[in-house]
């Protein structure tokens, strides 16, 4: 068994002490800033599970496309989200919010159809995603 003698008391204190610091100091550290969304590469991204999605409903099972809806759904959110680092004007991260968003709804009628295993006619929202898809590539200068 380790003493401290007649130092115990002095030694608990510091140890008090440094252990009230490193917690009060610890908790005040500000957490890092987010990384500001890149709009070129989302949108690119955005794209590429939309082809993933498109190939699965049409048949081809090569593909994971409920994966690839998961995936592009959480992309739409964040670009839902864009705030001013990224580069865009009011203008054109409101108009981005609008086109993710409305594509959002459109891709959630149709995971809400697999998870119901129901029949999902995909056509019926085809022309929606391809028109907001165009609008946020223009946006995003592709």
């Amino acid at each position: 068994m380790l003493t401290l003698g007649k130092r115990r008391p002095a030694v608990i204190r510091w140890v008090g002490v440094i252990v009230v610091l490193t917690i009060s100091v610890g908790c005040q550290q500000a957490a890092p800033p987010s990384k500001p969304l890149d709009v070129f590469k989302s949108v690119k991204e955005v794209e590429f599970l939309h082809d993933q999605v498109a190939k699965f409903c049409g048949g081809d099972q090569t593909v994971d496309g409920h994966e690839s809806l998961h995936r592009v759904g959480m992309m739409l959110k964040e670009l839902q989200e864009i705030d001013d680092r990224s580069g865009l004007d009011d203008a054109k991260r409101t108009d981005l919010a609008a086109a993710a968003k409305s594509m959002m709804n459109a891709y959630g009628d149709l995971d809400e159809s697999i998870h119901a295993g129901t029949d999902f006619d995909y056509d019926s929202i085809t022309a929606t995603l391809s028109d907001n898809l165009q609008k946020m590539k223009t946006i995003a200068g592709q």
